[in-house]
């Protein structure tokens, strides 16, 4: 999970968001676990960055609704979005 979370962060920083995409997809697909909550912030990121505002809003909402430490990193973005 750790490779894979890392790979995805890689390439949302070498700008690769569909190969990001997939990777945060992957380990969020083994559910709750140490880089799920990494995994789901980075996704709405890269989500924004391909454009899907609406897929983004979706996980904001719900980063926001576990109040987790992306919280208010998820709040702030959100407003941005509208």
């Amino acid at each position: 999970r750790e490779v894979i979370y890392k790979n995805g962060v890689s390439y949302f920083y070498l700008k690769k968001y569909g190969d990001a995409l997939i990777s945060f997809n992957t380990v969020l697909s083994f559910g709750n676990n140490k880089y799920y909550e990494d995994a789901e912030w980075f996704k709405s990121q890269t989500l924004v960055k391909l454009g899907k505002k609406d897929e983004a809003v979706e996980i904001l909402k719900n980063i926001i609704s576990k109040k987790g430490k992306y919280k208010n990193k998820a709040e702030d973005v959100l407003k941005q979005l509208n």
